[in-house]
C-alpha cells in the first residue's frame, strides 16, 4: 500500500511514556456471509478497508508493534511498508461464533486472535494491550491517553485493569459490553490469558458475554460508540465505531479530510486518498 517513506507515525514524537502493542484479527473472504445477519456495508469486510484501518492507526496511535491474528483467510489485506506490523496466521479458520461450524473447536477465530495477540503483548512487555477490531475505526487526537489515563484510575481505586466498551446504550444485542475496542494493563494481561483459554463449560457464549462474566469490575471506555449508534456523532472528540455503511464512511473520510486540511497536513489527506483509492469516494 505505502512504502516506509509515507508512514504517518514516523513523524511523531517518540516521549510517550508508557508503551502499547495493539491487536486484531483478520479474515475475509470472496463468498458472501449467508449463515447470519450482517451488519454495515460489505466493503467494511473486502481487504481494502484495511487500508482506512491502518490510516487510522498510523495517524492517531503510536504502538510498539501491530499484531494481525489471521484466521487462515483466503484473501490477505494489502499490508504496509511497516515494521511495526506483525502478521501471524492460524492453521485453520475457526470461524465466529455465529458460524455454524464453531462448536468443533474450543475457541472462535475471533477469541483466539484476542488471546494469541494479548500474549504477543505480554511477551513484548508492552505496558499496555489495545485490541482494535479489523472494521473499527478509532479517530481523535489523543484518544490512546484518555484510555491509559482513565484505565490507570480504575486501577489506582483498586479495580482490575481491564476496559471495554459501554454496550448498554443502544448496542445490538443488548450486552452489558461490547468489544470491538478494549484495553488491557500490563499487569492483568495473564489473568486475562488465563480467565478466557479455558473453553467455557455448557452452552457457547458470545465474546462479550464471556469478557462480562469471566473479567469483573471492568472500566469502561471514556467515549463511544462500537456498534451503536444512539447519539452518533463524528464531530465528537473521540469515537470509535464499527459496522460502517457508505454514507457514514464517506461522512467520516469527510470529517478526516477537513481536520487535515484545518492542521496544514497535506500528507494526511494524501495517505487518506491512497487509502480510499479504487472503494470509496469523497
Amino acid at each position: 500500500m505505502a512504502n516506509s517513506e509515507n508512514r504517518i507515525s514516523m513523524q511523531k514524537p517518540t516521549d510517550i511514556p508508557y508503551t502499547y502493542v495493539i491487536g486484531t484479527g483478520w479474515w475475509c473472504s470472496p463468498r458472501p456471509i449467508t449463515w447470519k445477519p450482517i451488519q454495515g456495508d460489505d466493503c467494511i469486510r473486502s481487504r481494502e478497508f484495511h487500508r482506512l484501518w491502518y490510516y487510522a492507526i498510523d495517524k492517531y496511535t503510536c504502538p510498539e508493534k501491530i499484531c494481525i491474528v489471521d484466521s487462515a483467510s483466503p484473501i490477505r489485506p494489502e499490508m504496509a511498508d511497516d515494521p511495526r506490523l506483525e502478521w501471524m496466521s492460524l492453521n485453520h479458520n475457526f470461524h465466529t461464533y455465529h458460524s455454524p461450524y464453531h462448536e468443533a473447536f474450543d475457541h472462535s477465530g475471533w477469541v483466539k486472535s484476542a488471546l494469541l495477540s494479548a500474549y504477543y503483548a505480554l511477551m513484548c512487555e508492552a505496558d499496555y494491550f489495545i485490541y482494535v477490531e479489523q472494521d473499527c475505526l478509532v479517530r481523535g487526537d489523543g484518544w490512546v491517553d484518555a484510555v491509559v489515563n482513565q484505565l490507570d484510575e480504575h486501577v489506582a481505586a483498586g479495580h482490575p485493569g481491564w476496559m471495554f466498551g459501554d454496550g448498554r446504550n443502544g448496542c445490538p444485542g443488548n450486552h452489558d459490553i461490547q468489544q470491538s475496542l478494549f484495553v488491557i494493563k500490563q499487569s492483568h494481561l495473564w489473568p486475562f490469558i488465563q480467565r478466557l483459554t479455558p473453553r467455557p463449560k455448557g452452552p457457547s457464549l458470545m465474546a462479550e458475554e464471556r469478557f462480562s462474566t469471566q473479567l469483573e469490575n471492568y472500566a469502561l471506555l471514556p467515549f463511544g460508540y462500537g456498534r451503536s449508534r444512539r447519539d452518533f456523532s463524528l464531530q465528537a472528540l473521540h469515537i470509535y465505531a464499527q459496522h460502517w455503511t457508505q454514507d457514514e464512511l464517506r461522512a467520516w473520510c469527510c470529517v478526516e479530510a477537513a481536520d487535515n486540511e484545518k492542521k496544514g497536513r497535506s500528507d494526511l489527506n494524501k495517505a487518506l486518498r491512497r487509502a480510499t483509492s479504487g472503494w470509496i469516494s469523497f
